[in-house]
């Protein structure tokens, strides 16, 4: 038994000939002549009886079995071929059961690994055992790296916080996941592949064979580690809320039973999604409302200035090991358009260690950048004080290079129609 090379299909050789004309061949060597004029291709020595036939499932070619000797001519005649024609015909109708069987054996293995994932997610509790039902289920595949991200939309930006991640068999913490929240969408290489996409999985085999990622990406890839890579953009409605992520550290050709799962998922997947965030959200507003209400009772009782800005530390974002959180009060009337000229601190909080920020009475206009942000009807956000363009150099100066902040928040106290700080 040899080894013979493949034959295209449009290359002239007596096997062609056979797959086109779904007849049987006999030859013999006085053949041989007017075929090298044909330029019909042989396979190995030149033959000196050659018998071909088709192997038929109705109408259409599966294969061909060939026999044939190049020491001895005339060795096949038409009883040989008749008989070839008959083995043929049981040959092809076992080859096709086999094929169906595997088939159906393929297919029933695809459903039976799509089932046991959509039951592992329908009784995930975290994101991370979300990822855990993907990779348990799918052990062959051995990617390196796995993650869930959630999108929301902040004005007319649209985030991405990284909330389940998994790397080379470990599971990341939620210490290390806060470290990848408020990732600007418009600023990540791969946006372009899933933003506008109609809901289908993204397959990437070889980043850098792959013609439809830029270098942005192909740089990224580097950097993290992986050259495979599938992404499925989870949709509600027309909007992608969440993608999923599975990275290779090399190369992957994708199995047709990785295809149907990643292809058919995204459906489970996003409903999944989709139900876990509202429940998220609304377990969110339930702390939030139970955390007001003891707040509200809190400050009924409170006894001093002091007490306010301890109620507040301790139910609020301020209590979020801020630098120093001041109560401040107008000691003249104050409006969008008029601010007052001096300020009282009723209450201050500093951090350990710091000295005061504040006189006990400051005027406004030592701050300029305090009196453009200010507003009675709004809380205002600096997200970073050393790129913001709203603030100037001498508030930066201070509270960034002397003070050590990097963020801040503002918020109106305001009693009926009058700001009072």
């Amino acid at each position: 038994i040899i080894e013979l090379p493949d034959i295209h299909i449009d290359e002239p050789s007596l096997t062609n000939r056979i797959i086109k004309s779904r007849q049987p061949i006999l030859l013999h060597r006085e053949s041989v002549e007017s075929r090298k004029k044909e330029q019909v291709r042989s396979i190995g020595d030149e033959p000196a009886s050659y018998l071909g036939v088709p192997l038929l499932v109705g109408q259409r070619v599966i294969g061909v079995i060939a026999l044939q000797r190049s020491d001895e001519e005339g060795l096949f005649v038409d009883a040989d071929k008749r008989l070839l024609v008959t083995i043929a015909r049981n040959v092809s109708v076992a080859v096709e059961n086999a094929r169906l069987f595997g088939q159906t054996q393929a297919r029933a293995k695809q459903l039976e690994t799509l089932s046991e994932i959509e039951v592992a997610l329908s009784l995930s509790e975290s994101e991370n055992e979300l990822l855990a039902a993907v990779l348990t289920n799918l052990p062959e595949s051995n990617p390196h790296g796995c993650s869930l991200s959630y999108l929301h939309r902040t004005g007319e930006d649209i985030y991405l916080d990284i909330v389940g991640n998994w790397l080379n068999g470990q599971f990341w913490d939620a210490e290390s996941l806060s470290e990848l929240e408020q990732i600007l969408i418009s600023q990540m290489p791969m946006t372009d592949l899933w933003i506008n996409s109609t809901g289908q999985a993204v397959y990437i085999e070889d980043v850098d064979k792959s013609d439809v990622v830029g270098d942005a990406v192909k740089r990224q890839a580097e950097e993290q580690g992986w050259q495979a890579l599938v992404l499925l953009p989870l949709r509600t409605g027309r909007r992608v809320q969440a993608i999923f992520v599975l990275t290779w550290a090399t190369p992957h050709v994708f199995t047709d039973l990785e295809r149907f799962v990643f292809d058919r998922v995204i459906e489970p997947l996003g409903a999944i999604v989709t139900s876990r965030r509202a429940r998220l959200a609304q377990q969110q507003a339930l702390e939030e409302m139970e955390s007001l209400y003891a707040a509200s009772a809190q400050l009924n009782i409170a006894q001093s200035y002091d007490d306010v800005v301890d109620v507040l530390r301790e139910f609020s974002i301020f209590g979020n090991d801020p630098i120093f959180v001041s109560l401040d009060y107008f000691l003249q009337r104050a409006s969008v358009n008029k601010l007052p000229e001096t300020v009282e601190v009723l209450s201050r909080y500093d951090r350990p260690g710091l000295p005061p920020m504040l006189d006990p009475v400051y005027r406004i206009d030592r701050f300029e950048t305090v009196g453009k942000l200010i507003e009675p009807n709004k809380i205002v956000v600096v997200e970073d004080i050393e790129q913001d363009p709203r603030v100037t150099e001498d508030y930066k100066q201070f509270f960034v290079n002397e003070v050590g902040a990097r963020s801040a928040l503002f918020v109106p106290l305001v009693v009926g129609q009058l700001w009072i700080g």
